[in-house]
């Protein structure tokens, strides 16, 4: 299957990868729910979680999600089509070739300079970061993303690929095993930040069971039950049945812009 532009794609060509899309999403759900519970300290074959509950969870990432397909998308569109390349690498005689043959050296020499930078640069930030989590302990989440990126792209397509595995793999399965691994990892971080800031989060609700009332912090919803956090941090999993009714406590207003934000600041001041 050829590339194609932007403007190429059709309605078939998005209904044919709909499947295909509705199964990575699973897995990208899965892998943020897994980040997600790894932080709230809940482990994750404790929960009565179902297909649906990680299905809602496309909800929490899909922003991220269609920004950077989104961005995929513009840049194919920008690239030039093979016939464009082809032309433009024509040679025009003897000598479009010799020009052509010392282009192509050029790029050579400038891409086995650019390698050896890269695997420098791979190796000696994952000794950075063996020796930065031995000391600082394993809550550089995110510097690890940025380095898992580098030494993968680094190892995998310099060594692991051209060795392992076989060039004339279809395109999109070749696309799956170069990039699924970094995409599945980064959104386990994405999920284990999530789960940061909403253990962060004071009390909104109150949750009403065998008639005492508990301020709690709902974390996530499942069809059979729902995740929370008290006032003390502690987190547990009530079901459905056991729970008379949940109230929320505070009002969420939408943020009133900075211009409004300082002329309520000024007000209350002047008050004062």
């Amino acid at each position: 299957m050829k590339d194609k532009t932007l403007s190429q794609i059709s309605l078939n060509d998005v209904a044919g990868l709909l499947p295909l899309i509705a199964a990575i999403s699973l897995v990208v759900s899965v892998s943020y729910d897994f980040g997600f519970f790894m932080r709230v300290g809940v482990p994750f074959s404790q929960l009565p979680t179902e297909l649906s509950d990680h299905a809602r969870s496309v909800l929490f990432w899909a922003p991220l999600g269609l920004l950077a397909t989104l961005q995929v998308l513009v840049q194919r569109s920008m690239r030039p089509s093979e016939q464009d390349l082809r032309k433009e690498l024509e040679p025009s005689g003897l000598e479009g070739l010799q020009k052509e043959l010392e282009r192509l050296q050029a790029i050579t020499k400038k891409s086995k300079r650019d390698e050896k930078k890269s695997n420098l640069m791979a190796w000696s930030l994952g000794a950075f970061l063996v020796i930065a989590i031995i000391l600082l302990g394993t809550n550089l989440i995110l510097f690890a993303v940025v380095a898992e990126i580098l030494i993968w792209q680094t190892l995998f397509h310099t060594y692991i690929w051209p060795r392992f595995f076989k060039s004339d793999l279809s395109s999109p399965l070749q696309t799956f095993v170069k990039h699924g691994p970094f995409i599945i990892v980064l959104f386990a971080v994405i999920g284990y930040y999530s789960g940061e800031l909403a253990m962060h989060y004071r009390p909104e609700y109150k949750l009403v069971s065998s008639g005492t009332a508990e301020a709690v912090q709902v974390l996530r919803t499942f069809n059979k039950g729902v995740l929370i956090s008290d006032d003390k941090g502690v987190v547990s999993f009530i079901r459905w049945e056991s729970i008379e009714r949940i109230e929320k406590t505070t009002i969420s207003r939408p943020f009133p812009g900075i211009l409004k934000s300082v002329q309520n600041s000024s007000v209350n001041s002047a008050k004062n």
